[in-house]
């Protein structure tokens, strides 16, 4: 097991006794890391607040920055496709890496979320890129961009998911959940002002991290969980 950590990165033996702990000394890119993604390969990817994003085998480490290609070197989010290439979503832009060459999207070809806060593939293949005034879907060949709902004003899309029925549940910084069937934007319903985190588990619920405890949701009904449930806490920033 991994943990991240504002002090770098934490491996955790699988019997918890032994604590190993990697910093920019170990060749981490910061210390700071805001996301961890295992590939298919067995490779750990880090994503650093201002290093850039790097890459841990089992023998070697090797570390990306704008020198290489990356949009930026604050890491917001980071997604491996159907395909095993690599999204990485910074403060200034998103970038892809297919493992030889990288490709970067930005407000000057056609992005509207230069900041991405979320990464996420639907079903379909198209990755979704979530940010500060909307959301974008990349269909393989170019991007399609939607802006805030009409009565949002401000739109920080932080977290994304997708339910059985193909609907895609975005989780905003202070807005809540909205619902987009591929037609029309829907209120999802109250959950908390900030979602961290969405996941669908394998009876087809979605779940929701936010900053008023964590909510199941079965399509039907609605159940919200918190410190009185048996929380350690109600502000709840990850679901796994």
């Amino acid at each position: 097991m991994t943990l991240f950590l504002v002090v770098g990165v934490v491996n955790v033996s699988q019997s918890g006794a032994e604590w190993q702990t990697y910093t920019v000394g170990d060749g981490l890119a910061a210390n700071w890391v805001m996301s961890i993604i295992e590939d298919r390969n067995g490779n750990l990817w880090f994503g650093t607040l201002g290093g850039g994003v790097s890459r841990y085998d089992i023998v070697n480490s090797q570390t990306y920055t704008t020198r290489e290609g990356l949009a930026g070197n604050y890491l917001l989010s980071i997604l491996e496709d159907h395909a095993g290439n690599m999204w990485f979503g910074t403060g200034w832009g998103l970038s892809r890496y297919d493992g030889t060459s990288w490709t970067t999207c930005t407000q000057f070809n056609g992005l509207v979320v230069n900041t991405a806060y979320a990464l996420f593939e639907d079903r379909l293949g198209n990755i979704w890129a979530g940010g500060d005034g909307g959301v974008c879907r990349f269909d393989g060949t170019q991007w399609d961009c939607h802006w805030a709902p009409d009565s949002l004003y401000w739109f920080l899309v932080q977290a994304i998911g997708q339910d059985r029925q193909g609907n895609l549940p975005f989780g905003t910084y202070s807005d809540g959940i909205f619902l987009y069937d591929g037609l029309e934007w829907q209120d999802y319903g109250v959950v908390g002002s900030a979602i961290f985190a969405i996941l669908e588990d394998h009876q087809g619920r979605l779940w929701f991290a936010s900053n008023a405890g964590a909510t199941c949701h079965d399509s039907v009904t609605w159940r919200f969980y918190t410190e009185q449930d048996g929380l350690a806490g109600d502000y709840v920033r990850a679901i796994a």
